[in-house]
């Protein structure tokens, strides 16, 4: 993340320089929210979400509600068989599974049956049953705590979706940030630009007055003329960048670059410079971890844990359990019968087992090495973003000082490199200095500019980068999370 919150800082200092009192939030929010890929991003993170919410839904519990009808005509194979059977039956239940791997149930089903004979009289009867069962696997459930670990892989899941969510938008963020940059630095070299070519227009018609008075070569007044057109060229090749990055930078962010009101890339400086004294004073502020992109691997690696524990438990041999027990009744009527388990009358106890073969689960087998490489190459990443970041910090923490130093005689070379260029131009007004001569200098001047501008943004680069260990940048992305 070092080159992308580069440009944080710009729009901050923006704010503070346009408008003092105006809220470091406004032009951040205003990018947020304009924004589509953002918005693009944070829907997919709440999609990811809810497809794991519906993956934890099995532990939410259930009820149920069901009937079904049946009429049977028998097959008489006595004077004294039934004819006739008709049975109607309502249950009403309800289930959940606990994370420890038990399923408990609860249902309640009452059976009207009809029976119809020739030889005899009819016969009714209500039977109501009132039952608990709970069933779970021994060795993968109970004791391997499959749904323990499945409970846990999907939150650390969702933390982990989150995290990416946050890096990526501050990425999103960051680089409109970075383009905010590249469009200020076309501007600057645009003006600069037109500067040149005022005073390139002045000399060519200087030397143009001279070669009528033959006292300069026409080679110098065909050098001035080549360029004065490569200076007319390079500004319209100027404009066409700008309106490009202009236009691109609407159609990304739906935003109008100008409504932004941003100040000049000095101004930023300064007041990202200020920013670094300020929070480099409170070293509380430094980030536990160091950066998201830690805690990320951090947090994907105990969900792969919990994962291995999940893979360990369906390895297992599968034995099943079941316990069912429960008071049923009889009667003539829905009192009688309902009063027979008030009463008591009829307990039962059902006890079952089911052991699955072959004893290893082959295809949990196999995704629990995969998962097993997976945690070694997280781990590995891990090590390698703290180290990283580790040195990164420290590294930073020791040269920002000497970085600001340099920067500071950058600024004063290309201070004196001006002031060179206005002599020799009085000088090549009074002839004291040719064309060419006159031409290096505004060339040396021009990469005295090109190497304050490229040490300037490198020197914001790592600035923001070690502001950024301060927790500086959440505050801009946790609204949106």
């Amino acid at each position: 993340m070092k080159i992308h919150f580069s440009l944080l800082v710009i729009i901050l200092s923006f704010s503070l320089n346009a408008a003092p009192k105006q809220n470091i939030n406004t032009i951040l929010e205003t990018i947020t929210k304009s924004s589509l890929k953002i918005d693009e991003r944070n829907d997919l993170m709440l999609s990811n979400i809810s497809s794991l919410n519906s993956q934890e839904s099995i532990f939410t519990p259930s009820l149920y509600m069901r009937s079904s009808f049946s009429e049977t005509q028998n097959i008489p194979t006595s004077p004294f068989s039934a004819t006739q059977t008709r049975l109607t039956q309502y249950e009403v239940g309800t289930s959940k599974l606990w994370k420890n791997g038990i399923i408990s149930s609860v249902s309640y089903i009452y059976n009207d049956q009809a029976t119809y004979f020739d030889a005899r009289d009819n016969f009714f009867v209500k039977a109501p049953t009132l039952e608990f069962a709970f069933t779970t696997s021994l060795l993968q459930d109970l004791v391997g705590g499959r749904y323990k670990a499945l409970a846990n892989y999907i939150d650390l899941t969702k933390d982990s979706e989150k995290l990416s969510s946050k890096i990526d938008k501050k990425l999103i963020l960051a680089t409109s940030l970075m383009d905010i940059t590249t469009i200020m630095q076309t501007r600057e070299a645009l003006q600069l630009q037109k500067g040149i070519c005022k005073e390139t227009k002045n000399q060519v018609g200087q030397l143009e007055a001279k070669i009528k008075r033959r006292s300069v070569s026409r080679r110098n007044y065909l050098l001035g003329k080549k360029e004065l057109s490569n200076c007319l060229a390079a500004i319209e090749n100027y404009e066409k960048e700008l309106d490009e990055l202009l236009t691109n930078f609407k159609s990304n962010y739906n935003l109008s670059f100008d409504s932004l009101g941003l100040a000049s890339l000095e101004d930023i400086f300064d007041q990202v410079k200020k920013l670094y004294e300020e929070l480099n004073k409170n070293p509380t502020r430094v980030r536990k971890n160091l950066s998201d992109e830690i805690s990320l691997s951090q947090t994907m690696l105990s969900a792969l844990m919990e994962k291995r524990t999940e893979l360990d438990a369906l390895k297992s041999t599968n034995i099943a359990l079941e316990l069912r027990t429960g008071l049923s009744g009889v009667g003539s009527n829905y009192e009688d019968s309902n009063q027979e388990l008030v009463d008591q009358n009829y307990p039962y106890v059902y006890l079952g087992v089911q052991i699955d073969f072959p004893f290893e689960n082959r295809a949990s087998a196999h995704d629990f090495i995969a998962n097993e490489y997976a945690i070694k190459a997280t781990e590995k990443n891990k090590k390698q973003l703290t180290i990283q970041k580790a040195n990164q910090f420290a590294l930073l923490k020791r040269t920002l000082e000497s970085h600001f130093i340099i920067y500071k005689k950058y600024r004063e070379t290309l201070s004196l490199s001006k002031e060179v260029v206005k002599e020799a131009n009085l000088d090549f007004r009074n002839g004291r200095i040719d064309f060419n001569d006159l031409l290096d200098f505004n060339k040396s001047s021009l990469e005295d500019q090109r190497t304050l501008a490229a040490h300037r943004l490198n020197l914001l680069v790592d600035l923001i980068t070690y502001l950024d260990f301060y927790q500086f940048f959440d505050v801009y992305v946790a609204s949106s999370l």
